[in-house]
């Protein structure tokens, strides 16, 4: 920007950019305090939650969920990968992905990860099956909706 003073000289400004953002400037490290059990309705049964750092150790994270948790080792890991906005699955093939999913992971031992938020091709199969199926969420905090509730240590919701 160029502009002119009251004595008519001419001066220039400088348009201030926004910062970018860095995690290392805008988040801060320190022990969780967003720790857990949910209960899902018509789920009938509690589930685990924690926040973690995007930098966590995986052994942390499994040392944590098998020792802690008391999960079975699993003999596989499947993950599931799909987008929120224009992704629409035909009901029946749906239905038929998550039948499938929930009888591969039953019949292997596996755990199921995914991006943590609706996954309905999951949802209804894995509350109708009579084995317990270890289907492992990984969702951004800033997306997770009512997460103010979830802060605390062993809270239960």
């Amino acid at each position: 920007l160029t502009t002119a003073n009251k004595n008519g000289e001419e001066t220039k400004q400088v348009e201030a950019q926004p910062e970018k953002w860095s995690i290392s400037k805008h988040t801060q490290t320190y022990p969780t305090d967003a720790y857990g059990n949910l209960e899902f309705q018509g789920g009938g049964h509690s589930n685990k939650y924690i926040r973690v750092s995007y930098d966590t150790k995986p052994d942390s994270l499994l040392h944590l969920m098998v020792k802690d948790w008391q999960l079975e080792l699993p003999k596989l890991l499947i993950s599931v990968h799909g987008g929120l906005q224009n992704f629409e699955m035909q009901p029946k093939l749906k239905q038929v992905f998550g039948k499938g999913l929930i009888k591969a992971a039953m019949t292997t031992g596996a755990w199921i990860f995914t991006g943590g938020v609706s996954t309905d091709a999951l949802k209804d199969h894995s509350s109708k099956s009579r084995g317990r199926i270890c289907a492992i969420g990984i969702a951004p905090w800033g997306i997770v909706e009512n997460k103010e509730d979830l802060i605390g240590k062993d809270v239960s919701l």
